[in-house]
């Protein structure tokens, strides 16, 4: 069976005319969202949405409903105002958003009318502001918000917008200019576990490199801590938290250089410098790391840590963001501690009996709880539970301990290709949130999970790579110099 599916990148653009007692205006909430199938990005597809408005609760009879025919573009997303599609049931102006707690139900479906095979039903926490101020004020005049969808060669988050990822709106952006050309050593060659590739993980390979080589020259700068020492002042607001990137990282910086350099050169940056070599994070063994060249042609190789190469620092950003606030101001983001209570599910001797699954995980999702860490079960029982969750809409946190988890000092036997291939079937569930990919490691322990957690994202990158660190407590102390 095809399984669809869709998921909003952003609720927030509200159609806010301005309401005249003279001229009556239908107000509407525009949307853009991101149609997947089979967990693919579904392109070019014509579609049908169901939206449903509920009161009070989230299920029984909507107030509110209306379909849209509409056609994917070539990145999956479609866009519509909800307000303006074939009403079913109600009329949407007369809507009393003031009156909570309000629902919406998303439903897709691919062609035919009635057939919708997946579905996604949010709380709406920030109703329509434009809509709840008209019903209880009739207000004149409204101005409206809407949230910033980044693209590439944008000045944004202390950088230059490089690359966006289309589910969640988070990117990556990196410096203005170059640094001053670098060693990837600090003067002895050791290996330093930092294998870690996909998005992000130049992060945890550049603190690694630093914490495993600062000591073998304290007077010396090498090309990590000359990113990790970097900082960034943008309308205000100053960035620290830079990085050396990963050999992906690097890759899609290169693939974008001419429209940086086009947005650099316009603010006082310099380009890159073309046909020149520039270090990753990523390393290749306890002598050489990665580079690549700035060129068309974007060779990737490998040399000795002493060679002198360019170096540009990136950050990572998340989240959608209203354009009326300030990267300061408290908004929603991804993976805070908000959104989500997370709740250990221990399987009963990971038995794999999905009745018993049924019942806990029912009562789990009954009690608020709304992500739940399925934790200690050999892969049978995992993929149990995980089936079980699909079923119920329980969002969940993988964790296999024989495929690519860790428990405190013990590590599972893996390769990257066994990590690709079981983590290419476990990204097919709607529900999976993300992978446990280490729980309570010891210090010893960290660069095999910075190497997995590279794999996992890797394979994945769209999904959180979580692992539970305890630095300072009992047997797990990693030392004042960690």
């Amino acid at each position: 069976m095809r399984k669809f599916f869709l998921l909003v990148i952003f609720a927030c653009c509200f159609m806010s005319p301005t309401f005249i007692a003279l001229a009556q205006v239908v107000p509407g909430v525009a949307y853009q969202s991101l149609i997947r199938e089979d967990g693919e990005v579904a392109v070019n597809k014509a579609v049908v949405l169901r939206i449903s408005v509920f009161q009070g609760a989230s299920t029984g009879s909507p107030i509110y409903r209306e379909t849209h025919s509409l056609s994917t573009n070539v990145e999956g997303i479609v866009s519509y105002v909800i307000g303006s599609g074939t009403p079913l049931i109600g009329v949407f102006s007369e809507i009393d958003w003031s009156n909570g707690p309000l629902f919406m139900k998303e439903e897709v479906g691919f062609g035919a009318h009635g057939n919708y095979p997946s579905e996604k039903v949010s709380k709406l926490n920030s109703v329509p502001y434009a809509l709840s101020a008209s019903t209880v004020e009739g207000i004149t005049d409204v101005k409206q918000v809407a949230p910033t969808l980044y693209k590439v060669g944008d000045l944004a988050h202390g950088g230059i917008v490089f690359y966006v990822d289309p589910l969640s709106n988070s990117g990556l952006v990196c410096a203005i200019a170059d640094l001053p050309a670098r060693s990837w050593y600090n003067g002895v060659n050791k290996a330093v576990y930092t294998t870690g590739d996909g998005f992000g993980a130049g992060k945890m390979n550049s603190v690694l490199q630093v914490a495993l080589q600062g000591g073998d020259n304290a007077t010396a700068s090498f090309a990590a801590k000359s990113c990790l020492d970097y900082k960034a002042t943008q309308a205000g607001v100053s960035y620290g938290d830079w990085y050396l990137p990963s050999k992906w990282e690097l890759n899609q910086m290169r693939s974008h250089r001419e429209v940086i350099n086009e947005t650099a050169l316009k603010i006082g940056g310099t380009s890159f410098s073309e046909g020149y070599l520039y270090w990753s994070s990523s390393e290749f063994d306890n002598s050489r790391a990665w580079w690549q060249r700035f060129d068309a042609t974007g060779l990737q190789s490998f040399d000795t840590k002493n060679y002198t190469l360019e170096i540009r620092p990136i950050r990572a950003f998340s989240g959608l963001r209203s354009s009326a606030t300030s990267p300061s101001d408290d908004q929603e983001t991804s993976w805070t501690q908000k959104e989500f209570v997370l709740s250990t599910f221990l399987a009963l001797t990971g038995s794999g009996d999905k009745p018993t699954y049924e019942k806990i995980l029912s009562q789990t999702r009954e009690a608020g709880i709304t992500h739940v860490e399925l934790s200690f079960l050999n892969t049978t029982a995992l993929r149990a539970a995980l089936d079980v969750s699909e079923a119920l809409g329980v969002k969940t946190l993988a964790q296999d301990l024989t495929k690519f988890s860790g428990f405190q000092s013990e590590q599972p036997s893996y390769t990257p290709t066994s990590i690709n291939n079981e983590i290419g079937q476990l990204k097919n569930y709607r529900f999976l949130e993300g992978y446990f990919i280490w729980d309570e490691p010891y210090l010893v322990n960290l660069a095999t999970t910075n190497d997995i957690k590279g794999l996992v994202k890797t394979a994945d990158p769209r999904r959180l790579a979580f692992s539970l660190c305890f630095p300072s407590y009992g047997p797990y102390t990693w030392g004042d110099d960690s």
